[in-house]
């Protein structure tokens, strides 16, 4: 039996998780300190998958296609579900309802997934 990683432990310094202001999100991140602008987090890891998750369109950041050159799913990466031993505190960075509390962007780098910071 697999025994469980508990993700606050593998936080980046000044970072934390603790309840979403997203309805029905669960746990999200939060800084305790201003981050500055390009600061770059990842690679996202975890579940490396043929199809998506069903659940991905409710949750996008549990769901990341990965992509070839010329445009076409490769496969995606999935995050562990929340019963599942993980230390990826990652997936619990939240997509934002709206532009002014965007401040982080999620990118791929060759078959892996990176978030950049946008805002200081």
């Amino acid at each position: 039996m697999a025994s469980s990683i508990d993700p606050t432990t593998l936080l980046p310094r000044d970072i934390t998780l603790k309840g979403s202001h997203v309805p029905g999100a669960g746990m999200g991140v939060w800084a305790l300190l201003p981050i500055p602008r390009r600061t770059r987090f990842g690679p996202f890891t975890g579940i490396i998958s043929p199809t998506p998750r069903p659940t991905a369109a409710s949750h996008p950041s549990a769901c990341w296609p990965i992509f070839e050159n010329k445009g076409s799913v490769v496969h995606y990466l999935l995050a562990p579900e929340s019963d599942e031993p993980s230390g990826n505190w990652m997936r619990y960075v939240n997509t934002a309802r709206h532009e002014q509390e965007q401040n982080i962007v999620a990118f791929q780098i060759q078959h892996d997934i990176y978030f950049e910071v946008i805002r200081d």
